[in-house]
């Protein structure tokens, strides 16, 4: 399994992608990071270097897609970058797993791949938007439906790593 992990260029959680490589790490899963620019800037600092563009993740590539929340989802409104959103199209037409963690769903939402489906929410914004592209907002840590699961936030991340593992086929 291959799986591309996108942060945002500044204002990534820190500690969701740290947690996203360490299970990778622990399960052998490879993964590239994509971010627009050479990398990111965590909001505490880490300094992340892109291996690749996020022009180069193709679904033939990739099993997966993961999307790192944080301020710079917002910042950046890397929602409304319509490049990005064809990925997400592209990845839920090939059935590939596409994950979105806290305000990073606002991505998947905005592809407009979640109608009728259970979409967890952490924040007022991605509620509303959730509710706009007729998805159906959860409180739940972890929801999964089809190839979509989305984590309420970063804690939640931590807290149901098992659960949204098993949604990915990794246990």
């Amino acid at each position: 399994m291959r799986l591309a992990i996108f942060i945002p260029q500044k204002g990534f959680k820190d500690e969701s992608l740290s947690l996203v490589k360490l299970i990778l790490d622990k399960w052998g899963v490879g993964y590239n990071i994509a971010a627009y620019g050479k990398g990111g800037i965590g909001i505490h600092g880490a300094l992340v270097r892109a291996d690749i563009r996020p022009e180069e993740i193709i679904t033939s590539r990739f099993d997966g897609i993961v999307f790192i929340d944080g301020t710079g989802i917002d910042e950046q409104k890397l929602y409304d970058y319509r490049p990005l959103l064809d990925i997400v199209t592209h990845f839920n037409e090939a059935n590939k797993y596409i994950v979105a963690i806290g305000n990073a769903a606002k991505i998947p939402i905005r592809a407009n791949i979640v109608k009728a489906k259970k979409v967890a929410v952490g924040d007022e914004e991605t509620l509303r938007l959730a509710r706009l592209f007729n998805a159906i907002p959860t409180q739940s840590n972890v929801e999964g439906m089809g190839n979509l699961v989305t984590i309420k936030n970063s804690k939640a991340a931590e807290d149901s790593v098992e659960e949204w593992m098993q949604r990915i086929g990794l246990m």
